[in-house]
C-alpha cells in the first residue's frame, strides 16, 4: 500500500504527470527571465553603488584626509561617464549623512 502511494506521488511529479508539466513550465519561464536580463547593466549598477558606499565610508572615517567635497568631486566626474545611477546612489547616501 505504501509503495502504491509513493509510486502515485512520484508519477505525479514525473515529466509525464500534470504537476511535472507545470513544474517544468515554471522552471523554463524563470530560466528565460534570468537569461533575458542584461547582466552587464545589473553588474554596473551594483559596482557603482558599492563604489559610492565605499567612498562615503572612507570620507566618514577620521583616519584619513578624504573629505565629502572630494568624494562629491570624484563621483561627479564618474557620473559624467554615462553612469546615471551613480548620481542617484550618491544622493541617497548624502541624505543619510547630512545632519539637516
Amino acid at each position: 500500500m505504501v509503495t502504491a502511494i509513493v509510486n502515485a506521488i512520484a508519477g505525479a511529479f514525473s515529466s509525464g504527470g500534470l504537476a511535472g508539466i507545470a513544474l517544468r513550465m515554471v522552471w523554463e519561464s524563470l530560466l528565460a527571465m534570468v537569461l533575458k536580463m542584461n547582466w552587464k547593466v545589473v553588474i554596473e549598477r551594483a559596482v557603482s553603488r558599492l563604489v559610492v558606499r565605499g567612498l562615503h565610508g572612507l570620507a566618514s572615517m577620521k583616519t584619513n584626509d578624504l573629505t565629502r567635497e572630494t568624494v562629491s568631486d570624484i563621483l561627479e566626474q564618474m557620473g559624467e561617464k554615462r553612469l546615471p545611477k551613480l548620481k542617484e546612489a550618491n544622493d541617497v547616501l548624502n541624505k543619510k549623512h547630512d545632519p539637516g
